[in-house]
């Protein structure tokens, strides 16, 4: 069977809606414009004999509208979720950049305070030679 089990459920669904559709260019409360498909006016005339009882065009009417309004659920649901996935990209993003300049001016304070600590280190081991120089100098000029 070419189409499976969907065209087995669909076939029927369309046979009733061009049953539905005759009825309706019966009554003359469709427009010409409306038709689609394979609908021509060659189906619409060799249907018109047949007739579809009320409930079952209430019945379709109301499924077919339970169809578009569950599409416009559906359509809401995906552009809101679309809509939340982009705001939690754009916020990541903001906050990845925003940690990465946190984390490079955290290195470069590292870096400053490390080359600070090297120069103290540095002044106080030239005062500390300095003391040494002035003591080794003051103990020979004593020695004389």
């Amino acid at each position: 069977m070419p189409g499976g089990h969907f065209s087995g459920q669909v076939l029927p669904l369309l046979t009733a809606l061009r049953h539905a559709f005759a009825l309706l260019a019966s009554a003359d409360t469709i427009n010409e414009d409306f038709m689609v498909g394979s609908l021509t006016d060659a189906t619409l005339s060799a249907n018109r004999s047949e007739t579809m009882n009320e409930p079952h065009v209430e019945d379709l009417l109301h499924r077919i509208e339970t169809l578009e309004r569950e599409k416009r659920r559906w359509k809401l649901i995906g552009i809101s979720s679309l809509s939340v996935l982009l705001v939690l990209l754009v916020l990541g993003g903001v906050f990845s950049v925003g940690t990465a300049f946190m984390v490079r001016a955290q290195h470069i304070a590292a870096e400053q305070a490390r080359e600070a600590a090297i120069q103290e280190r540095n002044a106080a081991e030239r005062a500390r030679w300095g003391a040494e120089q002035r003591a080794k100098k003051k103990a020979m000029e004593d020695g004389r």
